[in-house]
């Protein structure tokens, strides 16, 4: 094709008319391009022609063509006649013959390309339509030579026979034997992929195609696999079978949603590295989770889905946690909150304190997920050190009334350091003389005044009357007075003889219920007040 001269302006046709309209349609016709009314591109708008724009010398469009043959002639079909053309040889695809179809065919297969239906039926590519440009000398396409073989032929196959090509050579033989379903079946089954109809159907997965591809050579999907099996051997039951598997173990028809199925898809999720805690499996709509659900139930539903029914069916997550065996304090990413009660948050300051946990407020927050751990064990609430601090803060105003009121003295308790004073010694006890309107008093200057020597000897007698009272119990009630004696001992203060006693059974670790204790002090004073009377 010559290269297109700019517009000649030496005899412009300014005007329109139908000559001009029949001339213009002919230089189509001569450059082989196509003149049906969809090759026109009549929505595209009005794009000049370099070819029409240079016969007319001016610029026009294959659009404005369109419409002044239809003004003219009444319809682009008349228009075509008026030039000698058949109408219906410019549509689409008609311009194919019996000959021409079977030269395209060997033509395309001298270039190497692919007869099989699968690959022509479709064909849209522009390497395709350059070979068959070379043959047809028309713009077409793999699909157009593909109708206009069914149209004549009835069928691709006597297309194909009529062009000398046998079609055993260009069929594409079918992937899916009975052989490589078995060997498929009884490979997803080692790697424990849910082999039940319900969960193929869905399975689009990349796992399942890289299990069929390396068993079998190529990827396939489950959902390949359950059509095939469905043609070959009318049930996937039978197939099943033909693997060597029993169906029974593989339906999942009567699965009902209870504690063990909620257990059961917990811990394969687990497995998965899903994350088990609220804030994440609340909001999980991923897929993977979605495939792992599906593959232990047979129901497509999303984690989020699985969170609601696992606190429907027992009652809280945390209680669905420990029933599938997890603790829920290695699944939760922070701790639960505080409860709103003083006496818990006493009993669980006081119970650290006795097990050699650090209550300081660095030290509770660097062991915090070590306290959700241990309180997890004994009040089965995994609150950690952070929510304990801050529930004392919330209930008692700051961390050291809380300890003040669970009998601790937070000065020993709180870490500082030394202070910067006097390192002289400390003296217990002085006095100075001073003189006061002219007389000689004694004022105290440090420290506290000594004992009286009645109050030594009231002390003394009431120690040994303590102990006459411990001796006069019974050997075991003796081991037990003295336990009581060292839980004494570690408690700084307390408000009376009932908190005290509680004190006490808590210090002791709870091996002694608190009536016990509660007896011992009875018998104890009462041994007193006969020994003193």
């Amino acid at each position: 094709m010559t290269k297109l001269e700019p517009y000649a302006r030496k005899r412009p046709l300014n005007r329109w008319s139908p000559q001009l309209v029949t001339q213009l349609i002919l230089e189509m016709q001569r450059a082989k391009e196509p003149l049906s009314v969809r090759s026109l591109q009549l929505g595209r708008g009005a794009v000049p022609d370099p070819r029409l724009s240079q016969v007319a010398g001016r610029p026009v469009s294959k659009k404005q063509l369109h419409s002044m043959a239809c003004h003219y002639y009444g319809a682009w079909g008349g228009a075509l006649q008026s030039c000698g053309l058949h109408s219906w040889g410019c549509a689409p695809n008609r311009f194919w013959g019996r000959t021409l179809i079977i030269d395209c065919i060997k033509h395309l297969e001298r270039a190497g390309h692919a007869l099989n239906v699968k690959s022509i039926w479709r064909d849209h590519s522009k390497a395709t339509t350059r070979l068959l440009v070379e043959v047809t000398g028309r713009w077409t396409t793999g699909a157009g030579l593909y109708n206009a073989a069914c149209r004549f032929f009835m069928s691709w196959d006597r297309a194909l026979i009529k062009a000398g090509i046998h079609i055993d050579d260009v069929k594409e033989k079918p992937f899916w034997t009975e052989r490589k379903m078995i060997i498929a079946i009884q490979a997803l089954h080692r790697a424990h992929i849910p082999l039940n109809s319900g969960f193929l159907q869905y399975d689009l997965s990349r796992e399942t195609a890289r299990i069929i591809q390396v068993s079998t050579g190529k990827a396939r999907d489950g959902r390949s696999l359950l059509g095939a099996a469905y043609r070959t051997f009318g049930s996937w039951d039978r197939a099943l079978m033909e693997s060597g598997l029993k169906p029974s173990e593989f339906r999942v028809r009567r699965f009902k949603w209870d504690r063990q199925s909620i257990s059961k898809i917990l811990r394969a999720l687990h497995r998965s590295k899903v994350p088990l805690n609220v804030g994440s499996l609340s909001t999980n709509v991923s897929n993977e989770a979605s495939r792992i659900i599906l593959r232990n139930s047979g129901r497509k539903i999303q984690a989020r889905s699985l969170y609601n029914v696992g606190r429907r069916k027992i009652g809280s997550w945390d209680g669905a946690l420990k029933y599938s065996g997890f603790t829920p304090s290695d699944i939760r990413k922070a701790g639960a909150p505080c409860e709103d009660r003083k006496d818990l948050l006493i009993e669980m300051i006081q119970t650290l304190h006795i097990n050699d946990y650090e209550l300081n407020t660095t030290s509770l927050l660097m062991n915090s997920k070590k306290i959700q751990k241990f309180l997890e064990s004994k009040f089965g609430r995994a609150v950690s050190g952070y929510s304990v601090r801050n529930g004392a803060k919330k209930l008692f105003g700051s961390w050291d009334k809380a300890l003040w009121e669970a009998g601790l003295n937070p000065i020993e308790i709180r870490r500082r350091s030394p202070s910067h004073s006097s390192n002289l010694p400390v003296v217990l006890y002085q006095v100075e003389d001073t003189k006061v309107d002219g007389e000689r008093r004694r004022s105290k200057f440090l420290g506290s005044p000594p004992k009286s020597p009645d109050k030594i000897l009231e002390e003394r007698e009431a120690g040994h009357a303590l102990k006459s009272a411990v001796d006069g119990l019974d050997e075991d009630d003796q081991e037990l007075a003295e336990r009581i004696f060292d839980a004494i001992l570690q408690i700084h203060h307390y408000r009376d003889q009932k908190q005290l006693i509680q004190y006490v059974a808590r210090w002791m670790g709870g091996d002694v219920p608190v009536e016990k204790v509660a007896s011992i002090f009875a018998r104890l004073h009462k041994n007193v007040k006969k020994l003193t009377h």
